[in-house]
């Protein structure tokens, strides 16, 4: 909630403590209890504070307690997009759910949510603010994933293409039990978790920049 609050007054924040989009509204799921997206968009809604709230589930799992507990919310939006031979078992629907297969890579998984942001943006209309779920168990060295996402596609990814002035909160969750990395019980360690928080910031911000040495320009 702060995050979102934060981002509705400077334009962008990022949480990297939220992302519980499995808990639904009487029961916890998935290692999540709370569902801080749907309570977010929720409780923004009911202040006043945003009349339209996008919520992007960028993780490789579907946001099934997102989807449930907003079912029916006119101003909330839900689209995920994940592996649909992934958990959770029995999905629920969201707005817009884009089911992907096992082994999706760059071009396939980029081409895919550039349509699904477009065909949402033309049917709920520019949002007040983006609660963006940038799960980083896409990666294809997530043996947990199934999806084959490189360094690169999530950095391209984490470049949202949304109306401009579009507020945005950039949402990426250590998981557990180690809290180490970025939504992922399979990433190869805590590298994972600070490479896609300086993607993630360098991609909202567009900022230029240099890596350390041997790595690429981005």
């Amino acid at each position: 909630m702060l995050a979102a609050e934060l981002a509705l007054e400077h334009g962008i924040a990022l949480s990297c403590a939220g992302g519980t989009h499995h808990a639904h509204r009487d029961f916890g799921s998935g290692f999540c209890i709370f569902n801080d997206l749907a309570v977010t968009a929720v409780g923004l809604l009911r202040e006043g504070a945003a009349r339209r709230i996008l919520v992007v589930d960028a993780d490789v799992h579907q946001g099934d307690g997102t989807a449930a507990i907003l079912a029916g919310e006119s101003g909330a939006f839900t689209l995920s997009i994940h592996c649909g031979d992934n958990f959770p078992a029995r999905k629920q629907r969201s707005d817009l759910d884009v089911s992907l297969p096992r082994g999706t890579g760059d071009e396939e998984y980029l081409s895919a949510l550039a349509e699904s942001l477009s065909s949402t943006i033309g049917n709920f209309g520019p949002p007040d603010l983006v609660l963006y779920d940038a799960g980083v168990d896409v990666h294809e060295d997530d043996s947990l994933g199934h999806l084959c996402v490189t360094d690169e596609g999530i950095y391209r990814r984490d470049k949202v293409g949304l109306p401009a002035h579009t507020f945005f909160c950039f949402i990426l969750k250590p998981s557990p039990p180690l809290g180490l990395t970025s939504d992922s019980f399979a990433s190869p360690g805590p590298s994972r978790l600070s490479l896609s928080l300086t993607r993630a910031w360098r991609g909202a911000f567009r900022l230029p920049g240099t890596w350390a040495a041997g790595t690429p320009r981005i």
